[in-house]
């Protein structure tokens, strides 16, 4: 993707056509990140939390889950407590909204 500008904004290409394999606008809103939880889980139902936990993306990233991101939720579990998945999903993905918003307020203030 193009660099950011000073604005944070993408800064634009100053060609007529954008080439096919460029994303048109600012669509650098990749999310990697990794939950731990303490939960008793398969690997499916790990799996299918981490899968529910984007919902936290989609709270706090606007656009989430573009054509042109890579986001992506990894899930450790401890085997310790019993619980449900959707417990977990749904914590997940208060936990995952809120990292990233301290995340950018982080970077906000670390900015020059």
């Amino acid at each position: 993707p193009p660099p950011a500008g000073a604005s944070g904004e993408v800064a634009g290409s100053a060609a007529a056509e954008p080439a096919a394999a460029e994303p048109a606008g600012p669509v650098a809103n990749t999310v990697i990140g990794c939950l731990a939880t303490n939960a008793l889980l398969t690997k499916p139902e790990a799996c299918r939390a981490a899968d529910l936990a984007h919902t936290g993306i989609a709270r706090a990233v606007d656009p989430a889950h573009s054509s042109h991101d890579g986001d992506a939720l990894f899930l450790l579990a401890t085997q310790r407590v019993p619980t449900t998945v959707d417990v977990v999903a749904h914590l997940g993905a208060q936990a995952v909204a809120a990292a990233i918003r301290a995340a950018v307020r982080a970077a906000v203030r670390a900015a020059p």
